[in-house]
């Protein structure tokens, strides 16, 4: 345990396992919410490409939505991928002292004008 000047223990350093198993536990349950997100997008575009009703051949119908879905769903995509990556990281054993370099992926996000 560290001890702080003062002779007390510093805030936070009494349970590191439990700290550890608590994110873990939030980053798997922010995993299950983006993937329900995705599931959502996906059943949206998928409602949008079948129309509800018939129309004549003179009528075209504006898709609005669709490339707003298409762009969301890429980049929850992308942010599944880094809390998986995340989790696995903090789920190998890790021996005291020791540092594990992490690589990081930049990733420029457009928007559209």
């Amino acid at each position: 345990m560290q001890k702080t000047i003062g002779g007390g223990e510093k805030p936070g350093c009494a349970d590191r396992g439990e700290t550890r198993r608590t994110i873990i536990s939030d980053l798997t349950s922010i995993i299950v919410q983006v993937r329900r997100s995705i599931a959502l997008i996906e059943s949206e575009i998928a409602s949008e490409a079948v129309p509800d009703e018939e129309f004549s051949d003179d009528i075209v119908v504006l898709d609005d939505l669709t490339p707003g879905y298409a762009r969301a769903r890429a980049v929850l995509q992308q942010c599944d991928a880094g809390l998986r990556a995340a989790l696995g990281v903090l789920e190998e054993p890790v021996t005291p002292g020791e540092v594990q370099p992490v690589p990081l992926q930049r990733t420029a996000l457009r928007r559209s004008p």
